[in-house]
């Protein structure tokens, strides 16, 4: 099935660390923007370049999970507790990532245009020369999408999922960009201070 359901995927570990994605009941609004800014300015700029994630935005603390990263890792609420942020390394798996995974459904989903926002995705994948090997015919709830290096398993890869009801605005559900610790521009431990109080 298209859409990339590979059990040898290695974040594949860390979306199941995730909650699971259940419907919002507040209607999701579409910010494609600020979505892709999430992805590739802040989690993508963290894993690769060490570069401290999330300064422009307001972070509430939140519990990490599981707690053998204490200490190499970081989590934050953010989006009035829709959704949790979680940065860092993982030495056990060898791996840096950065996750925002959907938590409180009664707070309003960030949504993207259901028709386009897949491509627009793919384009700045590509970009960095990332490809998806298994697209999806479609953004839905039914199917992962997944980028990575071609022919490699592991290496720099970003997964992303949406949740809601089928509609012209999907909600992000969750999305993970990683990347092997060796593989790092930078060695950059956790990614800067703990929490900023705005942005």
């Amino acid at each position: 099935m298209a859409g990339a359901r590979r059990e040898d995927d290695v974040v594949r570990i860390w979306l199941f660390l995730c909650a699971l994605v259940v419907p919002t009941n507040v209607a999701a609004q579409s910010q494609d923007a600020l979505v892709m800014s999430l992805i590739f300015d802040e989690c993508l700029g963290y894993v690769q370049e060490g570069n401290a994630p999330f300064t422009d935005y307001e972070l509430q603390p939140a519990r990490l999970s599981p707690a053998r990263l204490e200490g190499s890792a970081q989590a934050a609420s953010m989006f009035d507790g829709a959704y949790e942020a979680r940065w860092g390394t993982d030495p056990e798996l060898d791996m840096a990532f950065c996750i925002v995974d959907r938590k409180d459904t009664a707070q309003a989903a960030l949504g993207v245009i259901r028709e386009g926002f897949l491509t627009q995705l793919d384009e700045r994948a590509t970009a960095h020369g990332l490809v998806n090997e298994d697209p999806a015919p479609k953004l839905s709830t039914e199917f992962w999408n997944v980028w990575q290096r071609p022919g490699q398993t592991r290496g720099l890869q970003i997964v992303f999922a949406v949740t809601g009801t089928e509609g012209p605005i999907a909600e992000l559900g969750v999305f993970s960009v990683s990347v092997p610790i060796e593989d790092r521009l930078s060695d950059v431990g956790t990614g800067g201070s703990l929490l900023v109080g705005s942005g």
